[in-house]
């Protein structure tokens, strides 16, 4: 999930608030999505998740890979909506190939894991990789996990080392133990 931009913190959430849904009501992609952000957290505004949702989809339809990931979590735990997970995973799916590394993470739990479709590590793999390559902990860990264990690659221990490693750096605590364990 996305949070405010830094605008909430220089202008005071009221006055963002106000100065968001101006440029969300211009049609501005950053605009909805921020003013999403707000109306789905009571920031600046009262909360409405439903609302949220209506500006998220703008921002989406536009292209926005923010906007895109919050609807997939949105429709992945029934945030302002019903639970979908045909329409979470198409939307992680786009947020995913717009670059979103939390997207690409998730995405890649939910190809390991069979969540709303069928298992399939080969995708997974990828996805973590994309994420990973970005930097996010998370993916990290996992995509070394399943080099360690050998989950849809080749077992490859250097290859789990140099992920966990990278973790490890981050600070990530299983990461940590799982080097010591590893060496």
């Amino acid at each position: 999930m996305y949070y405010p931009s830094r605008a909430w913190h220089l202008f005071g959430a009221h006055a963002a608030a106000e100065w968001y849904k101006k440029a969300a009501e211009a049609g501005n992609a950053e605009g909805q999505f921020q003013y999403g952000i707000a109306v789905e957290n009571g920031i600046g505004c009262a909360p409405d998740a439903e609302d949220a949702m209506q500006w998220y989809h703008k921002a989406a339809e536009q292209g926005h890979h923010g906007a895109q990931y919050n609807l997939a979590i949105a429709y992945h735990y029934g945030r302002g909506c019903e639970a979908n997970m045909d329409m979470a995973l198409h939307f992680y799916r786009l947020a995913a190939k717009g670059g979103e590394s939390s997207a690409q993470f998730n995405l890649g739990v939910c190809c390991a894991d069979g969540i709303g479709r069928p298992v399939d590590m080969e995708e997974a793999i990828y996805w973590y990789t994309q994420s990973a390559e970005a930097g996010y902990v998370k993916a990290q860990v996992n995509l070394a996990h399943c080099y360690e264990e050998g989950k849809g690659v080749t077992q490859d221990k250097e290859a789990a080392r140099h992920w966990y490693q990278k973790a490890a750096e981050q600070g990530d605590e299983y990461a940590i133990n799982a080097l010591k364990s590893l060496a």
